[in-house]
């Protein structure tokens, strides 16, 4: 039964100590003395104390049970599992790769998962990557060759990160759901090969996504990847799921480490390589990356992609579905839907998480994953975005006149922050009031006033700076502001 007496509004130390006192002189009327230095008060504001910070923990502990609120990365991973969402590992970089050899009388063939690396230095360790397939130049070829667009004919695909070979995950106990977590990580999910030796064969079981569809004998597992990039493995439950026979270290495990932006290196810098290969000289990465690695995936982004994952259930008809779905698709950063004029038509206008365009291969990928998901008879336009570009004029007077530089520099900082691309959504505009209020947050700013041309994007359109312009000078003590 709830009491009516106490006030559950009740949130803070000043609250508590004042509820405390209004109780004391309920139940004690006799008691006059309420001045701090009285060993009661000060039991009362002990007590108080401790009640704020256990109502600190209870508001921190109720944000963690909800998706918007939550901040904490396990408690988002928890979460959109309820929903069926999982957020990606971090994912990594790829490059063509171009060896040059000493020609050869036959052809030569340089290894799948030969190491190369970027030249290490006295601040930087060396950044791993790994030939995906073996490469073959023919006899007689140096590696160097070229067509007539300067594009090297025999070039590999590097991947950044290293494999780990047949890692001993354990032995199974043959209870369902039996877990296993990889030792190393973080982990690049889709090189994961997990292999169990039933006392007769080792064979390769399959990766799902549930165990719904599964039979009593299927040889499957699936996956879960923790708030650092640890991933785990689990078995099914001998209905849904095969479990793996009792065999001592049965269960193998082979997969790559690595992932991340730290792939990301420059044009010419993978040019290292440890394993000795007669007849080969030289190694270097000529083109910008193939892929670009990503960090894994923030709790920001989960929080408007798992919602949107559920509201679709995989198909699009309203605008807001094609929205919904291609910020699901990988390196869709910000994507707007807008319907054609004959209605049966939709233009979807796409920001990838990297440069102003997409590639051409994205946009490919973008028009196969909404062949089967759009409705039949509605044809879709992958585009890339349209920018709304703007000048900003930004006065402000600071207190005193040795900040002028300092905050100058700060304003601009700020602005360029709030409008770096990505920042902003489709069709949302740039509020003078808000950009005021960021502005006035900076330490030593005592006013401002902007100037701010046409602000306002069509639903296609994404603000971008073009010309800011601040000017800062310093204020007198006392004196009024100018604005």
């Amino acid at each position: 039964m709830v009491n009516r007496d106490i006030d559950y509004s009740t949130r803070d130390y000043e609250g508590f100590r004042q509820d405390l006192i209004d109780l004391l002189k309920q139940k004690i009327p006799e008691y006059t003395d309420f001045s701090q230095s009285d060993a009661g008060i000060v039991l009362i504001e002990l007590l108080a104390h401790g009640l704020d910070i256990l109502s600190y923990y209870n508001d921190v502990v109720a944000n963690e049970v909800f998706l918007p609120t939550a901040k904490d990365r396990e408690s988002v991973i928890k979460l959109c599992r309820l929903i069926g969402y999982e957020l990606s590992n971090a994912t990594p970089a790829k490059f063509y790769q171009v060896f040059e050899i000493e020609p050869q009388e036959t052809s030569f063939r340089i290894p799948r998962g030969f190491v190369v690396k970027t030249k290490a230095t006295d601040t930087e360790d060396s950044v791993v990557f790994e030939l995906d397939e073996d490469l073959v130049i023919p006899a007689g070829k140096t590696g160097l060759e070229q067509n007539e667009e300067g594009e090297y004919l025999y070039k590999g695909i590097v991947t950044q990160g290293y494999t780990i070979r047949d890692e001993v995950l354990g032995t199974s106990n043959g209870t369902p759901y039996q877990k296993f977590t990889l030792s190393y990580y973080p982990v690049i999910e889709d090189s994961v090969t997990i292999k169990v030796n039933d006392g007769v064969i080792i064979s390769t079981w399959e990766k799902v996504n549930n165990f719904i569809d599964s039979k009593a004998d299927s040889k499957v597992y699936r996956t879960w990847v923790d708030d650092v990039g640890r991933l785990t493995i689990e078995f099914g439950s001998g209905r849904s799921g095969r479990i793996p026979n009792e065999v001592i270290n049965g269960i193998l495990a082979t997969y790559r480490v690595g992932g991340g932006e730290i792939g990301n290196v420059g044009i010419g810098m993978i040019t290292e390589f440890d394993q000795k290969i007669a007849g080969l000289k030289a190694t270097f990465n000529p083109y910008e990356p193939l892929e670009y690695g990503h960090e894994q995936e923030s709790i920001e982004t989960a929080r408007i992609k798992a919602p949107a994952q559920l509201r679709t259930l995989g198909r699009a008809v309203s605008r807001q579905d094609y929205e919904d779905l291609a910020i699901q698709y990988p390196h869709v950063l910000k994507a707007s839907a807008v319907e054609g004029e004959d209605k049966h038509s939709i233009y979807l206008y796409i920001l990838p998480d990297r440069g102003e365009t997409m590639p051409q291969e994205m946009k490919q990928g973008l028009q196969e994953y909404f062949r089967a998901r759009k409705q039949i008879g509605y044809d879709i336009f992958i585009e890339n975005p349209r920018f709304k570009y703007v000048d900003i004029v930004i006065n402000v007077q600071v207190f005193q006149s040795e900040l002028n530089t300092e905050v100058k520099s700060a304003v601009e900082g700020l602005v360029e922050s709030l409008l770096e691309l990505g920042n902003m959504g489709f069709g949302e505009e740039l509020i003078k009031s808000n950009l005021i209020g960021e502005i006035r947050s900076i330490q030593g700013v005592r006013a401002v006033d902007i100037e701010l041309s046409d602000a306002v994007p069509d639903v296609d359109e994404i603000i971008r700076l073009r010309n800011l312009t601040v000017n800062a000078w310093g204020g007198v003590e006392g004196e009024t502001a100018r604005y």
